[in-house]
């Protein structure tokens, strides 16, 4: 009867390990798959993507320049390009 016992909690505490995990590793996929659609849209419309963030690129540099605004390449409704 003991073993039985033992067996019970054993999964108890197992469904709870798995549930913490689950809850936290969720938002972190989830925020990973939203920065990586944002990524490819603002990089398929030829600007440059930094720190979460998309920019224009510098026409005399390059580089990074001003910031665009989110609604120029990202739909946040749908959560797809513009």
């Amino acid at each position: 009867m003991k073993e039985a016992a033992g067996e019970a909690n054993m999964t108890v505490v197992t469904i709870i390990l798995i549930t913490a995990i689950v809850a936290v590793v969720t938002p972190i996929v989830m925020n990973a798959i939203g920065n990586a659609g944002k990524r490819t849209c603002c990089t398929n419309k030829g600007y440059i993507f930094d720190g979460g963030k998309c920019y224009n690129v510098d026409s005399t540099t390059g580089k990074r320049g001003a910031e665009v605004q989110e609604t120029d390449y990202w739909n946040k409704d749908s959560k797809e390009c513009a």
